[in-house]
């Protein structure tokens, strides 16, 4: 399998959004949000997403954002969501994009990578066998 990891592109929407409904199960969002959501991240400068293909159809996607800490001086960058199509997972391509992101940090001076995960077992695992740390655990409220 030959996996080409290039920018997101508008074409590429209604993947995205069918692999976020259906990989991360996004219950409290339909297309057309997902595609607003993607428009917004694409024009933001801090907003990076990138989608791998095996020949021309999207396979995966990861979404990144440059941010600041209070806790260490440098910037960082967090990875807002990474999906792979359930059919190619466990074939190198998350390892692909996640090398990518990777890349981009590092041509940019950036030397910490941020993930909060939703403590899937899985995901959680993923993460570690690339070097990732366990730092913490996230909350969330709806107000």
């Amino acid at each position: 399998m030959d996996v080409i990891i290039r920018p997101y592109e508008v074409k590429d929407a209604v993947t995205l959004t069918s692999l976020m409904i259906g990989e991360f199960g996004y219950k409290e969002s339909n297309a057309q949000q997902l595609i607003m959501r993607l428009r917004r991240f694409q024009v933001h400068p801090d907003y990076h997403t990138l989608v791998a293909l095996d020949q021309r159809e999207v396979i995966g996607f990861i979404g990144i954002h440059k941010g600041m800490s209070y806790e260490f001086d440098e910037e960082y960058i967090k990875i807002n969501a990474l999906a792979v199509k359930s059919s190619y997972q466990n074939s190198e391509v998350g390892n692909k994009l996640l090398e990518d992101v990777e890349a981009y940090a590092r041509k940019r001076n950036i030397h910490r990578i941020v993930v909060e995960d939703e403590g899937l077992k899985d995901t959680c695992q993923f993460y570690k066998d690339r070097g990732y740390e366990v730092k913490g655990c996230s909350f969330i409220k709806r107000i």
